[in-house]
């Protein structure tokens, strides 16, 4: 949902983002310690954050007259 086309109120942006948070600082740990551990895992984490960006930058048109787009996350 994007903010900007008014589907998201603010006071959920807020929430999910503080929500979120305890989530990605986990996820920064756990890639710390995947890359000191094996050094040669950045560049499979590099090219996999972009294929995910690329995938999610694919538009797919839906029934209500705007679009869907995947996330590559599942």
């Amino acid at each position: 949902m994007h903010i900007m086309e008014g589907f998201l109120p603010l006071e959920w942006c807020l929430f999910w983002f503080i929500l979120s948070i305890p989530v990605i600082v986990y996820g920064i740990y756990k890639i710390k310690k995947i890359t000191e551990e094996i050094p040669e895992s950045k560049s499979l984490i590099a090219v996999s954050g972009a294929f995910i960006f690329l995938l999610s930058s694919l538009k797919i048109p839906s029934v209500t007259g705007s679009c869907s787009h995947p996330t590559g996350m599942d």
